[in-house]
């Protein structure tokens, strides 16, 4: 192949692998380099006036123009070897270790003509299934690789004329320890032994596969865990209120239940578990100015003063600014203060000081406005701010009534078990205060075989 400029290739993610180059240049007047590159690192050789260079810049050999050099080359993790001509030149070269994503030929001036060979092992891809599936059922497999790298699926396809068909292969990387599943779906319902060739096309090459698999009508029993669709509203809980002592709330229903085709199928029970635990966020001891009571809005105010909260050990102190008001009798005083901040740590109220914005305006004895600050104090626990109800129908259980309760992490409820399929009423409350700091609940839902729902819930004012 010819190559002129820049070009790069993507190649399996290996830090493993062996290459041989062919390579002609029209030339000696260009510059080229010729190597691999990945995680921000590289291993190069370079061409330069007829010098070839290797990848610790030692000269290393010499090329004339329309004259083909082979270069071998091998590396493994920080080792690297390399032959010119047949000629080995380096047996145990050291180098970065790094995980190689890409070929590339960098060169400026002139052309190359050059034949490229690039191995490495390739990894083990092998498709699992049951030994039987029930008729006209998608089929569930799971692919996995002893790659620690990763290998990309790009398409998956069966032989001409097959039963089945690939109704979804994973988009994300799979792994050594990371299998990725796969749903085969049957063109034609039928029962019976099946034997059918497939291929999966992936970025470390085709891989030729065999599928046998037995169809059969046996009894199933399903578990439906899910929530109703339209029922989720329980983000109506992180939207900001302007009020302190709100009771924001959100629900959801959990549709818990299974689907069988047998009588003696049907299970005694089913097992659930519905909690509200910690996530993240502010708990603990607050202390904040909530607003100021205007004493005296003072007199001859040119301009709005500058409003100071001194004291109350705040570890952040509070701010806030003045408003005068806007008629013949008080446009010259503090009316208000609106809060920007209400501050932290506070264990007692601060003062509040008026400073500037005095002068004479139709006033030859201007007086400063006085104000004492309003405060809240409270312990911040997901307990003592959010509650949590469950029930069937219009039967609901206050988790927090009833001390379901995990000390200050939440509540849970263990133990319990519904005795046919229904429909599970989710109720989460918050409790809003003066401050704007998140809180953040995680509600769980989980049930038989393994079934689990989560859902984060943000509580602010």
């Amino acid at each position: 192949m010819t190559i002129t400029g820049n070009t790069y290739r993507k190649i399996v993610r290996e830090n493993r692998f062996s290459s041989e180059f062919g390579l002609a240049f029209d030339s000696c007047t260009g510059l080229c380099d010729i190597g691999f590159s990945g995680q921000n690192k590289t291993y190069k050789m370079s061409f330069s006036s007829g010098k070839i260079f290797d990848n610790e810049n030692r000269y290393c050999g010499s090329y004339l123009p329309d004259t083909q050099v082979n270069i071998e080359t091998n590396f493994s993790g920080k080792a690297y070897d390399y032959s010119i001509n047949g000629d080995q030149i380096v047996r145990s070269g050291f180098k970065e270790d790094f995980y190689a994503e890409r070929f590339f030929v960098n060169l400026t001036g002139g052309s190359l003509e050059a034949s490229i060979v690039i191995k490495s092992e390739k990894p083990v891809l092998s498709l699992s299934t049951s030994g039987t599936f029930i008729t006209g059922q998608y089929i569930t497999g799971t692919l996995s690789t002893n790659s620690i790298s990763g290998i990309n699926i790009f398409t998956g396809i069966f032989e001409p004329g097959s039963s089945f068909s690939f109704a979804s292969v994973p988009t994300f990387l799979i792994t050594s320890s990371s299998p990725q599943q796969v749903l085969i779906q049957q063109n034609f319902a039928n029962l019976g032994n099946f034997i059918s060739n497939y291929v999966l096309n992936t970025s470390a090459g085709n891989y030729n596969k065999q599928l046998t698999i037995t169809g059969v009508d046996e009894p199933f029993l399903n578990y439906i865990f899910e929530i109703e669709n339209g029922s989720d509203t329980l983000d109506s809980i992180a939207k900001s209120t302007f009020e302190s002592g709100v009771s924001k709330a959100g629900s959801l229903i959990l549709n818990y239940g299974y689907e069988t085709n047998r009588e003696n199928l049907v299970p005694n029970n089913l097992p659930i578990n519905i909690s509200l635990t910690y996530f993240s966020g502010i708990t603990g001891y607050i202390g904040l100015v909530t607003d100021v009571n205007i004493v005296s809005g003072g007199n001859g105010y040119l301009a709005a003063p500058t409003v100071t909260f001194s004291g109350g050990g705040a570890s952040i102190a509070a701010s806030g600014q003045a408003l005068l008001g806007s008629n013949s009798l008080n446009y010259d005083s503090v009316v208000e203060v609106s809060m920007s901040y209400p501050g932290s740590g506070y264990t007692s109220a601060p003062l509040v000081l008026f400073s500037g914005g005095t002068g004479i305006l139709n006033n030859f004895n201007p007086s400063i406005a006085s104000g004492n600050a309003r405060t809240s104090f409270y312990t911040k626990s997901i307990t003592g701010f959010f509650d949590l109800k469950t029930g069937i129908n219009e039967n609901l259980i206050s988790y927090r009534d009833s001390s379901f309760t995990s000390g200050s992490a939440g509540y849970v409820k263990n133990a319990v078990s519904i005795s046919d399929s229904s429909s599970i009423a989710v109720q989460v409350f918050y409790q809003t205060k003066f401050d704007e700091n998140p809180l953040v609940a995680k509600l769980t839902l989980s049930g038989i075989n393994n079934n689990v729902i989560e859902r984060f819930i943000t509580g602010i004012k």
